[in-house]
């Protein structure tokens, strides 16, 4: 911020002061990025960003996120459901920008082999 005089104006005349500030668009500096874990898992995804007065709103499959405004979007505990992919919309009254997509795979174990039936006796 900046700030200055003039000799002349104001209300009475005398001069006024003034200030000067530089507002710039959002911009990204760290983008989400793709990350696979265990079901059941936590998850933490974040964007680092810049330009003031940011406002964060967190999408998944392209639908907004209710509530997720933050810098950081915890995922406490993943499922099949919660796979797919995150990004987020930093907005200023400046303009806009939107992260890359982070894709979420989440590892589900599978049973190789159904249940085993012995017969009485045998093990």
């Amino acid at each position: 911020m900046f700030y200055g005089m003039t000799q002349y104006g104001g209300a009475l005349g005398f001069g006024t002061v003034f200030s000067v500030g530089y507002r710039a668009s959002p911009y990204i500096v760290n983008q989400p990025f793709n990350t696979s874990v265990t079901h059941g898992a936590r998850v933490l995804l974040q964007v680092t960003a810049g330009g003031g007065d940011l406002h964060y709103q967190w999408s998944f499959n392209t639908t907004p996120i209710p509530d997720a405004t933050n810098a950081t979007l915890l995922l406490p505990s993943v499922t099949r459901t919660t796979a797919g992919v995150y990004c987020v919309l930093v907005t200023n009254s400046i303009g806009s920008v939107l992260s890359s997509n982070a894709l979420l795979s989440v590892l589900v174990p599978q049973e190789l082999f159904g249940q085993k039936f012995f017969a009485e006796g045998l093990r």
